[in-house]
């Protein structure tokens, strides 16, 4: 409600769907992800579609590790919706658990969504069993802003019905132009199944849609963009309301203007802000493994999985230029791109969102053809005056910036030029990062990119990352670290966002450990040593400093009065041995 973690997360939508049963959970699956596609053009639609992934078979289970992997970082980047159809129970979404009741206490992104599970059993709130409906709205830093599931048993067939009407509720505006809350559309959803006409064939009088509750509160409305980016033009080529076409060539530079209007279409010359651009490639024909081997056919779909260009620019007086390079690893197909366009003001409180598909991906030039180096690499663990060799924690927090007048390389389209991460020549622990490549604001030479290693053993390691520019020149650097996973945490610094503080205050603890989860500690006393206030807090934050807010009262709630106090954090990591620090904070009270 509060907007204060708006971006380009909030314009995308993450469509589940199960394998086996003769295909019919892809298919319905693939049926909401059309559904949004046709009625909002401007949102990107990510799928997660269990054939298509690789299955893992052992001697007692099935696995897909890349469906964990691509569940787990779209929830650490954050969407609206995540929307689920298959199996479930209380424990697990699928037969092969590819989401379990734990993830749901391991997901910590303020990015937060709404989860909407069209599966057996998510949800029996009434019943004595844990359950992932529950844990994810109960999980205190973040697993779902609300939750749509079953408390019983359900049917697939009724389950699409009320899916594809949720999902057109919870989307859309009633004829007075707002926007339902999360609580109506469910009770739209299921009035309409009662009441099937001729334009709604859709109809259910059993007891199914009756098993859906929604854990959360109702009247809140999701947070979509209310207004609305246009894209004027292409290349200089002028596109509203017209059919005209241009070309993202390999090799060249593209530029991208238009304007931020309201809903009626009216210019808004008075919003300043930033605008997040997507460029994808066109679509791929993606053809599933059939693993479970009960249809008589693969089932494919399309999608738009290779992306050219992320990145952020300037919003200036309602209007916005972009410019960035168009890869050589294109799919030289000649047929449509997209453009998908985010925006926000400097406010936080006017959003908006657009796209453009009057794009032809294909052919070359020669305009960057000249660069013949690879790019400059920063890199470093945890904290930037990290010295190579030196000592880290289990799960190290990896950084690089990247710099070249060519643009950074992150389309995954050739094999080889990818954005890699090579831990001890392992293949077992190599990993892709060109999703986590991030651009300057208003730069595409420059940007970085983070990630947490998993687990590594305790002794010396070899770290290796290679990088590649947009006409495939590549650069890479090497060296070593020593883990030990009894190492505790430094706390670089930290401070009160007011101090003399009068109402309130956010104490910020600066620390080594970004990107994984740490016990934050604050106290505070007065100068005979007694504790009036304590709070304890779990939590992980992207850049190192975590935020924690006091609103000057005791722990029994009684307001402090003037006077100077002192404050203590202490700070621990997994087992590892707690570190301390206190500082002096003074409180003004004005009777």
């Amino acid at each position: 409600m509060q907007n204060k973690n708006a971006g380009p997360w909030k314009n995308v939508i993450c469509v589940m769907g199960d394998d086996g049963d003769n295909n019919q959970h892809l298919e319905m699956a693939e049926e909401i992800a059309q559904l949004v596609e046709k009625h909002h053009p401007e949102m990107q639609v990510n799928r997660i579609l269990w054939d298509a992934y690789k299955r893992v078979s052992t001697t007692t289970s099935n696995t897909y590790p890349g469906v964990e992997a691509d569940v787990k970082k779209q929830m650490d980047e954050g969407c609206l919706i995540m929307n689920y159809m298959g199996h479930g129970n209380p424990r697990s979404l699928s037969h092969e658990q590819a989401i379990l009741l734990d993830d749901f206490n391991q997901f910590t992104s303020n990015k937060v969504p709404l989860w909407f599970t069209a599966a057996c059993d998510v949800s029996p709130f009434d019943m004595i069993e844990d359950n992932i409906g529950e844990r994810a709205v109960l999980h205190p830093t973040g697993s779902a802003i609300a939750f749509v599931g079953t408390t019983r048993t359900v049917y697939a067939t009724q389950n699409s019905m009320i899916n594809r009407h949720y999902i057109r509720y919870v989307l859309g505006k009633d004829e007075n132009g707002k926007r339902y809350s999360i609580g109506d559309a469910l009770r739209l959803a299921k009035l309409v199944l009662l009441n099937s006409d001729r334009n709604n064939p859709d109809k259910d009088r059993t007891e199914n849609k009756l098993h859906y509750v929604l854990l959360g509160d109702p009247a809140l409305v999701l947070g979509m963009p209310e207004y609305k980016v246009v894209v004027e033009s292409i290349n200089g080529i002028p596109v509203k309301g017209t059919n005209v076409t241009t070309d993202f060539k390999a090799g060249s530079m593209a530029e991208v203007a238009g304007y931020i209007t309201d809903e009626s279409g009216v210019e808004l010359s008075d919003y300043s802000g930033v605008i997040s651009t997507s460029v994808y490639d066109s679509e791929s024909l993606i053809t599933c493994l059939n693993n479970d081997g009960q249809s008589d056919e693969q089932f494919t779909y399309l999608t738009r999985d290779k992306r050219l260009y992320l990145g952020s620019d300037s919003v200036r007086q309602g209007r916005f230029s972009i410019t960035f390079p168009i890869p050589m690893d294109i799919k030289y197909s000649g047929e449509n791109g997209r453009i998908v366009l985010y925006a926000i003001d400097n406010e936080r409180k006017r959003e908006a969102n657009g796209y453009s598909e009057k794009v032809l991906v294909g052919g070359t030039d020669n305009e960057l053809l000249g660069d013949k180096d690879g790019p400059a690499i920063t890199a470093y663990l945890n904290r930037e005056d990290f010295v190579w060799g030196g000592k880290v924690n289990s799960t190290p927090y990896f950084v690089a910036k990247l710099e070249d007048k060519s643009g950074i390389n992150t389309t995954g389209t050739s094999v080889g030029h990818d954005l890699e991460l090579v831990i001890d020549n392992n293949p077992m622990t190599t990993y892709v990062l060109n999703s986590n490549y991030v651009n300057e604001l208003g730069d595409y030479s420059k940007g970085q990119l983070a990630f947490v290693i998993p687990h590594l053993e305790t002794g010396k390691h070899t770290l290796t990352f290679r990088a590649w520019d947009t006409m495939n020149n590549s650069s890479s650097v090497t060296f070593d670290f020593f883990v030990d996973a009894s190492l505790s945490p430094e706390m670089i610094s930290m401070t009160c966002s007011e101090n003399p503080a009068r109402e309130q205050t956010t104490f910020f603890v600066h620390y080594d450990r970004p990107g994984t989860e740490c016990a934050f500690k604050l106290e505070v006393f007065d100068f005979s040593g007694r504790t009036l206030w304590s709070h304890t807090e779990k939590g992980t934050t992207a850049n190192g400093i975590y935020p924690v807010r006091w609103n000057l009262t005791t722990s029994s709630g009684m307001p402090l009065s003037t006077g100077v106090y002192l404050y203590r954090v202490s700070l621990m990591s997994g087992e590892t041995k707690a570190v301390s620090r206190t500082n002096k904070i003074v409180i003004l009270r004005n009777k």
